[in-house]
């Protein structure tokens, strides 16, 4: 009954039998605090890389120079990258370069995979956008060129035609020339004329004082 199925039970569980004087007792016994063993002081550890330092280990383990991860983290930092994206992307870049594209394309796992794919989209954008803004430049500089070339015709135009008013000017100063020439000759030619009419009429005018003294002598003979 009961008591062999306690006796059974007790053979199990020795420690759980309590003897009736003993219940007093250990009613009024302060429960005895578990003691523990005292922990081991945790291990400091070690002090953490630099970033520098972390970098330098990932891609000398992937045999990757720092010329080469620098000129690809270098896009990042490109102007047109800081037009495109937050800092806060760029940075996030940044960190996933070392851990995926400098990892070779046959150890590379999923997420890395997609981190590579993500990047080449990006830098695509970039060299999209460097390309849309250089296409700019160069019409830019056409339209340049082109009104240069304008600028050029124009001012040949006008050499010549101060060239040709040159010409004329001193085609028309050599006609000035002659005709003053020519004048200053007519001049001289009248005050010329002038003088021989003077001495013309003196002499015609001793002549006819001549003529009068004559004929008034032959009058009186």
């Amino acid at each position: 009954g009961a008591s062999a199925a306690q006796a059974i039970w007790l053979r199990c569980h020795p420690c759980a039998f309590v003897p009736p004087a003993f219940k007093g007792l250990l009613a009024i016994m302060p429960a005895q605090k578990k003691t523990t063993a005292p922990k081991r002081a945790a291990e400091a550890p070690p002090a953490e890389e630099t970033a520098a330092k972390k970098l330098a280990t990932n891609l000398k383990k992937h045999n990757v120079t720092q010329a080469a991860y620098k000129q690809i983290a270098e896009v990042l930092e490109h102007p047109v990258a800081k037009e495109l994206f937050t800092e806060e992307t760029r940075e996030m870049f940044l960190v996933m370069l070392p851990h995926s594209i400098c990892v070779p394309c046959d150890e590379r796992q999923d997420f890395q995979v997609n981190a590579v794919t993500m990047f080449s989209q990006v830098m695509n954008q970039i060299l999209e956008k460097m390309q849309s803004s250089l296409e700019v430049e160069n019409g830019k500089v056409a339209g340049a060129e082109a009104k240069k070339e304008d600028f050029e015709a124009k001012i040949q135009a006008a050499d010549a035609s101060l060239k040709a008013a040159m010409a004329v000017g001193t085609e028309r100063q050599a006609e000035l020339d002659g005709a003053i020439e020519k004048t200053n000759t007519a001049q001289a030619e009248l005050a010329k004329a002038k003088e021989e009419q003077v001495t013309g009429e003196a002499a015609l005018t001793a002549a006819r004082e001549n003529k009068e003294a004559l004929e008034a002598g032959l009058t009186g003979v």
